[in-house]
């Protein structure tokens, strides 16, 4: 026999010695892993939570925030394009509707769930006795508007004649006879 048929036979004992200790190896360290990485640690929930709660705190007002200012928009461009069709009704028919209903708006809703208010001025009355009641007006109790008033009641759902009175500041009101449409408090 020769001395390299001898050395063979070792070394390649050896080699899958080493290789069956690294497979033990391997699945011995994949079981002491998994065993601590089964779960969560408690405070390591509890990290989480806090910089959840941290996240929704600071977050959460800038979103109901923004929430609110698409809400306004929407109402704002509501009453704009209900301005238009009631525009083309009097152009039509030579008077302003005398409801929404009547220029096609009869279910519109507003971002809060409210219907419109709708107040035709125009076709009412001349006297002073006639004028309808419930329209708005500005600062200086001046009618806002001398054809129809249109207005959302706004987020708390209430209003009052004159703009500057409290439950009417969030209202989004038509003024100038259409030219303007917008939050109450910005008039």
């Amino acid at each position: 026999m020769s001395l390299g048929a001898q050395v063979q036979p070792s070394h390649a004992r050896r080699w899958r010695l080493r290789r069956r200790l690294r497979s033990l190896s391997r699945g011995l360290w994949r079981e002491v892993r998994n065993e601590h990485s089964a779960a969560f640690s408690l405070i390591e929930l509890l990290i989480v939570v806090a910089m959840t709660g941290t996240i929704a705190a600071i977050g959460l007002p800038e979103y109901m925030e923004a929430l609110e200012k698409a809400r306004v928009a929407k109402a704002i461009g509501d009453i704009a394009s209900a301005g238009e069709d009631i525009r083309l009704f009097y152009l039509n028919h030579s008077r302003f509707p005398n409801d929404l209903g009547e220029a096609g708006y009869a279910n519109l809703k507003d971002p809060w769930g409210e219907p419109y208010e709708y107040v035709n001025i125009a076709d009412s009355g001349k006297g002073k006795k006639d004028k309808p009641k419930g329209y708005r007006k500005d600062h200086f109790m001046v009618p806002l508007n001398s054809d129809y008033d249109m207005w959302s009641n706004g987020k708390d759902g209430t209003h009052a004649p004159p703009l500057t009175a409290k439950a009417s500041r969030d209202d989004i009101v038509r003024a100038l006879d259409g030219a303007w449409v917008g939050l109450a408090e910005d008039f």
